[in-house]
């Protein structure tokens, strides 16, 4: 295996003192030293400024990411512009006192034909690279990793392509910059080893670890999408049936611990199933190639790879699974109902509302005087009538639906036909009605699992929903269950109109026009996304 040729400097900075012998800053080392406004007077004249200032008037954040060749990755994630202000206060907050530390260090390949042999090719290969390797290389020199603040920048504006990466304690506990020889040689090993394991890589597999990792995370995404809760209701009922009535109902809470391992042997079921298991371990054979490469090269067995892929993999079924079992709890078993959150719903104009179908790419349009009820979760629900036709719009998928982008086909439907196409494992409409699955309810759930949005009630004058005779096979047999210390008996708002929905000041996607309807909706998805990461890398723990 050939060997990279990686230059690395390391120096550090002391606040209130002056700077190191032979660098640009001038005079003492400040605050202002460091933090940027993000727009750098220009390259080439900081390039040959001599002047007796502190650096120039970016500090060294503007120096760092000085031009449209660079992107700034960070202990924050990427800092765009909305998030840059607030990365600024972190920095002012954490070195502002006489004796605060800061370490400056810049890494350096030989040239861009040295970075491909690598497969670094881009900013987004350098951040990865950082990403895994400094919270243990601030472990190693005796430095908290969640006590730390640091960012990096990809410069690829000279002749050979290298990055700056700066880093500082949030609360100041060293009292001494300079670190031993062995530290400073490990920091260059780190990134030695690192691109000597791409190169192994790829002449191992003739293939870049990029698109590996590209390719694992989109089987992920395809088994994930193929579990359908609906057709394995005899497998969770009796798992449902022990949850606690009282606590949160997350795969890593303590709430949940008691019923993890039970809940992680239907995961494996789950992952057995005869459509679910062929992505499964093709999935499962890129997480061991990856993980065995690492051990190779190591000569011993110190990756954790792939059980950090099968936490995060048992953590995002596992939440599937009770969001499930939130919307069974929620069933009164009424004959022709749609149930969703608000934030499934989508203002179009003054008479129309458009729902978002769970588990479809699909949408509904209501009308805006329909009839709602709400009950104490904060669900909607809504009746379907029978004598009427609905406009179905159907997208390229999930996403584009949310997104109302991408539409296939708009459908004219009446309610049967929309039951059967909600329950339906094959979703075709064009060849003949849907298969409807044996035993379904004849209504189904609009609300997106992981969505929990609490939404308050419209009014305290209270109605009740009278328990169906002929209890669901889900339900509990003491009736609707009470979870989050909710009452075994539902407030419902009676006749509420969907128009007035939208009135009353909790969150929502409405917009006016155009551009405030993009601008809502991005923020809506990037949340609901930033939702779903958090919930994945929550927890440790599986079979």
């Amino acid at each position: 295996m050939s060997k990279a040729h990686v230059i690395s400097k390391f120096r550090f900075l002391e606040c209130g003192k002056a700077p190191p012998k032979g660098s640009r800053f001038k005079g003492t080392i400040s605050t202002a030293s460091l933090l940027d406004w993000y727009e750098y007077t220009g390259r080439e004249k900081a390039a040959d400024d001599k002047k007796e200032h502190s650096m120039h008037e970016g500090g060294l954040l503007g120096y760092t990411s000085q031009d449209d060749t660079t992107r700034t990755f960070s202990s924050d994630g990427w800092l765009t512009k909305d998030k840059m202000p607030g990365f600024k206060k972190k920095i002012a907050k954490a070195f502002h006192k006489d004796g605060d530390i800061c370490w400056d260090t810049v890494i350096s390949l030989k040239d861009y034909q040295d970075s491909f042999q690598s497969n670094m090719y881009d900013v987004n290969d350098y951040a990865a690279i950082v990403s895994k390797s400094l919270p243990g290389y601030f472990k190693s020199i005796g430095l908290d990793p969640d006590n730390m603040i640091w960012w990096m920048n990809y410069h690829n504006n000279k002749k050979n392509p290298h990055m700056h990466i700066v880093f500082m304690e949030k609360v100041h506990t060293r009292t001494r910059g300079k670190l031993a020889q062995k530290y400073l040689d490990k920091y260059k090993s780190i990134w030695l080893k690192e691109l000597g394991l791409r190169q192994e890589f790829t002449k191992r597999y003739e293939r870049a670890p990029k698109d590996v990792f590209r390719e694992k995370d989109a089987l992920r995404k395809t088994l994930i999408s193929g579990i359908d809760m609906r057709f394995h209701d005899q497998l969770l009922h009796s798992f449902y049936t022990t949850l606690p009535k009282k606590g949160r109902l997350s795969y890593n809470s303590k709430n949940m611990k008691p019923y993890r391992r039970q809940l992680n042997l239907i995961i494996r079921s789950l992952l057995q199933d005869e459509e679910i298991r062929p992505a499964y371990e093709e999935w499962l054979g890129k997480v061991e190639m990856l993980d065995d490469l690492q051990n190779t090269l190591a000569n011993e067995k110190i990756s954790h790879f792939k059980k950090t892929e099968l936490d995060k993999l048992y953590t995002r079924i596992g939440n599937m699974i009770l969001g499930h079992a939130k919307y069974k709890e929620t069933e009164h078993r009424q004959e022709h109902e749609l149930w969703f959150s608000k934030q499934n719903i989508r203002y179009q104009d003054e008479q129309i509302y458009r729902i978002k179908l769970q588990d479809r790419a699909a949408c509904i349009d209501l009308p805006s005087d329909a009839a709602l009820f709400l009950d104490e979760r904060g669900f909607y629900h809504v009746e379907i009538e029978q004598d009427k036709s609905y406009t179905l719009h159907r997208y390229a998928k999930n996403l584009d639906a949310w997104k109302d982008i991408s539409e296939t086909d708009t459908l004219q439907i009446d309610r049967d036909t929309l039951f059967r196409y909600m329950h339906a494992k094959d979703i075709s409409l064009s060849e003949g009605e849907p298969k409807i699955f044996v035993g379904q309810d004849s209504r189904i759930s609009l609300m997106d699992g992981t969505d929990e949005t609490a939404v308050p009630l419209l009014t305290d004058d209270p109605k009740e929903i009278p328990p169906d005779p002929q209890k669901s096979l889900h339900a509990r047999s003491e009736g609707p269950p009470a979870r989050m210390g909710m009452r075994k008996k539902s407030k419902v708002i009676y006749k509420q109109k969907l128009s007035a929905v939208l009135k009353k000041g909790s969150k929502r996607i409405l917009h006016q026009d155009a551009q405030e309807k993009e601008r809502d909706l991005e923020r809506f998805i990037r949340e609901y996304e930033e939702q779903q990461i958090r919930s994945e890398e929550r927890g440790k723990e599986y079979i």
